[in-house]
């Protein structure tokens, strides 16, 4: 017979819901689902799970130098695109995720389905259907959103109070500025203002990362809910297989799966992704120069000998459509016929010439992936280590897997080193948040406009001895500054110093005011190091250029600012641009592109970089550097947030080892 708590157990199912009044009773319902439901204990749960609310809400936030991350993206037509997504929906919803993600659960996905096949799970329930019902959050759209409430608190309340009513002492861009900040300032300790204080506040979705994944559409308030989940009978393998692709389940959502990205397998899938991407565009290349070649004869074989040699070379994987449109089939009465191609140059090809096409166009594309791996390998981006279940294991001079063991396989693979990964998919935000604060306060000042043109303010029109003092309202017309004459208003500093202290409300940093000021030396000290006024210091002759279409060059000069950037070195991935280099003419960089552009991709698989230049001062990086790390939260070490990864490995070894000779999982 069970014992009282066994029945307990079965009886009770955990009602914790936010809705629900009592505060002591939503504790003792949280105490009972992480105690009794969803445990740190021993078997059935083997390792601790993964806790996005109580342990670790800095996951894919944070680098490993502690600096805010956001996935990285480029604005086109006013719009954020993410290109190192994928979506992985299906036609009805899209379901964004990073694609090395994406991979991972392809992956995944294709063992549930088999094990439901096969009757080791269940068919029912959502493990076994196992499709991608949410993925990214746009912190694009949730940065817009949160901007737009700050517009309307500040302008329907904010200046609406007051004695006088704030709006009523507006005049001219300058005031509504100082009032914004001052709001801001008040506002911002509990509503963040900056994209890197919106990322790290509590609110903030883990679905904002990239590296979330959720198979059901439950809410994330009812315990009851999470409770049905965890009682799935597929439950406990879906872990334990999740584990074998690299990702982690979240505690309190059960149906997310988070990227384990410290994980060597998940790593591996950075790397696949990563290459996938230059493979491609390389062998696209290849396949329409071979098309092209085919386009320009027709030769007197019959049609089905084509397609025979175009489906032998289609079923290695490079080509979806290895005939393209260059020749066309028509069917009457059975009989496959020709349609000559209008490009046809007169040079026919036999059988054994077509062939020979597709066996060279074959080798190319076998080469692609020898060089892919061989240069990303050089450019520091890969290390080899040694794993469970590496889907892409490195080989010997005989073609066969580097790998030891026999139930579980030991084997080495490439993989992603751990640091490239953060450039390869994040921005750091703040880089551009002062430029950003100026375009806001500059929009928001002509909306302001647009609707308020005229302010109507109380004037003093009598003031005679022993008289009642009188008012009147006067109308005065708001003064209107173009974008640039407003960015020249305002002294550089006047908005560093602006930053600093919305930094500071945002991470309810208070500081003394020795320390503050001591701190605000600092800030411009760094902000003056290469200004060009009369009796600062000499700009640096040498150093790193900021960031231009996505990659930087190191550059030299001399005393009078003329000299030149080297070739690209640090740019990921790093042949989007193609090699090229600026000259510098009197401390600028002049405009330069890859010396292939705008053929890179007809001649080499990938896209090259259009004309662009560089600034060279990175003296504002190093104040917003310095700003973020003052004001930065009291947190986890970086080792904490992303665990260490030789312990980690050998604990997934071990419980899918354990799983699997006890029969847990096949």
């Amino acid at each position: 017979m069970a014992s009282k708590k066994e029945l307990f157990e079965i009886a009770r199912a955990p009602k914790g819901i936010n809705s629900i009044e009592s505060s002591n009773r939503i504790y003792d319902e949280k105490k009972y689902y992480y105690e009794e439901i969803y445990p740190n204990g021993e078997l059935p749960w083997i390792e601790k799970p993964f806790d996005f609310i109580n342990e670790n809400p800095l996951y894919g936030k944070f680098n490993l130098n502690g600096d805010h991350i956001i996935p990285k993206s480029i604005i086109v037509d006013g719009e954020a695109v993410y290109k190192t997504m994928t979506d992985i929906g299906d036609n009805k919803d899209n379901v964004l995720v990073f694609d090395f993600v994406a991979e991972a659960f392809y992956d995944l996905k294709a063992n549930i389905k088999s094990l439901v096949k096969a009757g080791w799970l269940s068919s029912a329930g959502p493990i076994a259907d196992f499709e991608a019902k949410k993925g990214f959050k746009n912190l694009e759209k949730i940065n817009e959103l949160q901007k737009k409430m700050h517009y309307f608190i500040f302008v329907s309340q904010f200046l609406s109070s007051g004695v006088p009513k704030r709006k009523e002492r507006i005049s001219n861009i300058s005031d509504f500025t100082n009032f914004l900040f001052s709001y801001l300032k008040e506002i911002a300790p509990s509503a963040p203002f900056t994209k890197s204080g919106i990322i790290n506040a509590q609110y903030m979705t883990p679905m904002a990362t990239g590296l979330c994944v959720e198979i059901d559409t439950k809410g994330y308030d009812d315990d009851d809910k999470k409770h049905t989940f965890l009682t799935d009978p597929n439950f406990n393998v879906y872990r334990i297989i999740a584990r074998r692709f690299g990702f982690m389940v979240d505690r309190n959502v059960p149906w997310r799966l988070v990227a384990d990205v410290t994980s060597f397998k998940m790593r591996e899938y950075m790397r696949i992704a990563y290459e996938k991407n230059i493979i491609r565009r390389r062998q696209n290349a290849i396949i329409k120069a071979r098309n092209e070649e085919l386009a320009a004869a027709v030769a007197p074989v019959l049609i089905n000998d084509i397609f025979d040699i175009g489906i032998k070379l289609m079923s290695t994987g490079y080509w979806e459509d290895p005939i393209g449109s260059n020749i066309f089939v028509e069917k009457f009465k059975g009989v496959s016929i020709y349609t000559v191609n209008p490009n046809y140059e007169g040079v026919d090809l036999g059988k054994e010439d077509i062939q020979a096409l597709f066996d060279q166009a074959e080798k190319e594309l076998d080469d692609v992936l020898v060089d892919v791996a061989n240069e990303t390998e050089a450019a520091g981006l890969t290390e080899t280590k040694e794993f469970y279940n590496a889907k892409n294991p490195k080989q010997n001079d005989d073609g066969v897997a580097n790998c030891s063991g026999e139930t579980y396989k030991m084997c080495h693979s490439r993989i992603l080193k751990f640091d490239k990964f953060f450039e390869i998919y994040y921005d750091i935000p703040y880089t551009d948040e002062i430029e950003e604060i100026k375009k806001i306060v500059y929009d928001w000042y002509l909306s302001y406009y647009v609707q308020n043109p005229v302010t109507k303010k109380r004037v003093l029109c009598s003031q005679k001895l022993g008289a009642q003092t009188k008012y009147t309202t006067k109308e005065i017309k708001l003064k209107l500054l173009s974008e640039e004459e407003y960015k020249k208003s305002h002294d550089p500093l006047y908005w560093v110093k602006a930053y600093f202290d919305i930094k500071l409300a945002e991470n309810k940093v208070k500081l003394k005011s020795t320390e503050y000021n001591r701190h605000l030396k600092k800030i411009i000290e760094l902000s003056t190091l290469n200004s060009f006024d009369i009796g600062a210091p000499t700009p640096s002759l040498s150093g790193t250029t900021m960031e231009g279409t996505g990659h930087v060059h190191p550059y030299h000069i001399d005393k009078n600012g003329d000299g030149w950037t080297y070739e690209v070195i640090d740019t990921f991935p790093w042949e989007s641009t193609g090699w090229h280099t600026h000259t510098i003419i009197n401390w600028a960089i002049q405009p330069a592109q890859s010396s292939c552009y705008p053929n890179c991709v007809a001649l080499h698989g990938y896209e090259g970089s259009p004309l662009h230049t560089h600034p060279i001062n990175q003296d504002i990086v190093r104040t917003l550097h310095y700003i973020n790390k003052i004001v930065k939260r009291k947190m986890k070490s970086l080792g904490q947030i992303y665990g260490k990864e030789e312990k980690k490995e050998q604990a997934i070894g071990e419980l899918l080892l354990n799983a699997s000779q006890n029969g847990m999982i096949p």
